[in-house]
């Protein structure tokens, strides 16, 4: 990895034309930003410190770009999103609500979000009944998910650290209702899965159902995509603009066959030969947003011009 702060113009020239000879050799935007710059570096940072320092290269692809800023293509683009005219301007000013009133609620949210991650501790002056009810409730974190991959599905259950379980299961005991505690049947769970359950609960594993006496699991089933409490949790990490490999790294079973241009496109969205914008996930929630601010949502990419290309 070259260093970050570079100090002089030989250093600078190296580091250039080694980005043209690993963009050559083919390798990927993120390796060469990460090379470059080091980890978790984005290839626009990398592109606009190339800029700054004079070299031929467009802010926005890293292509070869004798123009001030961006490469023919994207000038081209630029023109074309002129041409096409910025959002009608026109009409009566009204001025919007003030976001900040907003603040409790996005907190709130947040807060929820949180809890995901590290649930609050139990109140002491709970009843039985509640306990049972909060223990359920803090039991679908994302600490005592587990998850396994069968075919196309994915199968999700909740399990309560066992230290922890033992000691709180022994408190509510006495007002448990067998009947009402968690059932999780057979045929719903991979032989591997319900094999480790029911060792776990010390149950043939021939039997078809389990009812849980000390409330230890929750099934969730299996699904497409993971647990709602991972959607979440990962949907949130995109918005707050965090890197994917790592993410990737860390949660995929095989981190090398993910198509990181594929999640991108879901992200960010793409358009079709055809020039047919196909919207990602910011494009949705730029709808949603514009909607619940007032404005008129339109599908379709969000062609304003930056400060840059103004």
């Amino acid at each position: 990895m070259m260093d970050k702060k570079l100090r002089t113009a030989e250093e600078k020239q190296t580091r250039y034309f080694l980005f043209c000879r690993l963009r050559n050799e083919g390798a990927s935007a993120e390796d060469i930003a990460e090379r470059l710059l080091g980890p978790h570096s984005s290839p626009t940072a990398l592109y606009r410190d190339l800029r700054q320092e004079g070299f031929p290269v467009c802010q926005d692809c890293g292509a070869y770009s004798a123009d001030e800023t961006f490469c023919r293509e994207h000038l081209r683009e630029i023109e074309q999103k002129r041409a096409r005219g910025a959002p009608p301007l026109g009409g009566e000013t009204m001025k919007l609500p003030p976001a900040s009133k907003a603040e409790d609620l996005f907190r709130e949210a947040i807060a929820e979000l949180s809890e995901l991650i590290d649930p609050p501790e139990l109140p002491a002056n709970l009843s039985g009944w509640q306990k049972i009810r909060e223990k359920r409730k803090r039991r679908q974190t994302v600490g005592s998910l587990e998850e396994y991959l069968q075919g196309e599905c994915i199968v999700s259950y909740s399990v309560e650290d066992r230290a922890i379980a033992a000691v709180q299961d022994r408190a509510i005991a006495a007002v448990q209702d067998r009947a009402n505690a968690p059932v999780i049947y057979r045929e719903n769970y991979t032989a591997e899965v319900w094999q480790e359950v029911c060792e776990e609960q010390g149950v043939d594993p021939s039997e078809e159902r389990i009812v849980f006496e000390e409330i230890s699991a929750i099934p969730y089933g299996a699904k497409k995509a993971p647990a709602e409490i991972l959607v979440k949790l990962i949907g949130a990490y995109v918005l707050a603009d965090k890197p994917l490999k790592p993410l990737v790294e860390i949660l995929n079973r095989a981190p090398g066959t993910v198509d990181c241009v594929k999640l991108d496109n879901h992200i960010h969205g793409y358009s079709t030969e055809s020039r047919r914008h196909i919207p990602g996930m910011l494009d949705i929630l730029r709808l949603i947003a514009t909607e619940v601010r007032g404005g008129t949502g339109r599908r379709g990419p969000f062609e304003e011009l930056t400060d840059k290309e103004v």
